[in-house]
């Protein structure tokens, strides 16, 4: 197997919303810039994205965003086509050294 043609991309959850809405122009630029990844790509997004999503929901200034945000969030799960990335113990002591280092 070759894996050059293997790519992973990390998203935040700024380009998880915009791959969901399709507002803006910005929106609409994340939207074709997936869209135009290779098949072999693989998607990611951090478990920390998904909490700050939740977060943002919860303390949406209306009910239209929020409800925008939890359908954002159900259809990760559902579809299946973003892997979600987990917390590990190892990610937890890094963040920890990081913070006491700074």
């Amino acid at each position: 197997m070759n894996l050059e043609h293997f790519q992973k991309i990390l998203l935040d959850s700024n380009a998880v919303m915009a791959l969901t809405q399709q507002e803006s122009i910005d929106d609409q630029k994340v939207v074709l810039k997936v869209a135009s990844l290779k098949k072999s790509t693989k998607l990611y997004i951090s478990i920390l994205s998904i909490y700050e999503m939740e977060y943002g929901a919860a303390h949406a200034p209306e009910p239209e965003i929020a409800e925008r945000t939890k359908l954002a969030i159900q259809s990760l799960v559902i579809e299946d086509k973003i892997t979600i990335l987990p917390l590990t113990i190892q990610g937890a002591q890094i963040f920890g050294e990081r913070t006491v280092s700074k």
